[in-house]
């Protein structure tokens, strides 16, 4: 199962919370989606954010999400 999460400029996406996988998209520079960008380290911080945004929106859907 993968949850997303959109913000004006990225997407992130997460696969069985991370556990398979995640993606991270900036629209801005790549609107087709053709660089995924999760495994950067210099994006960490920005991928640590929406992850708790998108962990935090499942949350209020009911979801348990894992620590």
């Amino acid at each position: 199962m993968g949850y997303s999460l959109r913000t004006e400029r990225y997407r992130y996406t997460e696969w069985e919370f991370g556990e398979e996988g995640a993606e991270l998209y900036d629209y801005q520079k790549d609107p087709r989606e053709v660089r995924n960008l999760a495994a950067e380290s210099a994006i960490r911080p920005l991928r640590t954010e929406l992850q708790g945004q998108l962990r935090s929106a499942i949350r209020k859907r009911g979801t348990d999400v894992p620590a």
